[in-house]
């Protein structure tokens, strides 16, 4: 049996401008599984937090994706609600975090930049399951870093059907 899934996926700052792996990458691979996906602005965490309460309370697992900007916003939502799975990538030393819930995430997984990378390489004190750490350099690396890990993300994205 298949598992209904839904994810909330949330870009950065600039949204489609500079997020184009999130809406053109990752949105589409994890639709092509069977997933309901929703792409939203990093400051649309309210809309998100209803839909995500809508498909959590329907039957359906349910998970985050954000990029850049947008890990503030999954961070944030996963201290106020329960989800399957939170999934961050390139956080940035530069925006408000908050520390992983267990009780409200399951699973929480961080790909992060190299360490001199300041826009990529923040997170790894914030509690996740898992930390995969992705070559980087700074602005170029951050701005492809969804391109870089959208397969992975599928693979975490599966596990919950």
């Amino acid at each position: 049996m298949t598992n209904k899934v839904y994810v909330a996926c949330f870009m950065g700052q600039g949204g489609y401008s500079f997020s184009w792996g999130m809406w053109g990458q990752i949105a589409p691979a994890l639709r092509r599984i069977g997933c309901t996906v929703d792409v939203y602005r990093y400051v649309d965490g309210q809309d998100a937090r209803k839909r995500l309460n809508w498909f959590g309370n329907n039957g359906y697992r349910t998970a985050t994706v954000g990029y850049s900007l947008g890990t503030s916003t999954v961070t944030w939502m996963q201290t106020l609600q329960k989800m399957n799975l939170a999934c961050c990538i390139a956080m940035s030393e530069f925006e408000v975090t908050y520390r992983i819930n267990h009780d409200n995430a399951k699973r929480a997984v961080l790909w992060h930049g190299s360490e001199w990378d300041r826009l990529s390489s923040a997170g790894e004190d914030l509690g996740f399951d898992r930390i995969i750490e992705i070559p980087s350099f700074p602005v170029l690396g951050h701005l492809v870093m969804p391109t870089v890990v959208w397969n992975q993300i599928v693979d975490e994205v599966r596990r919950l059907q």
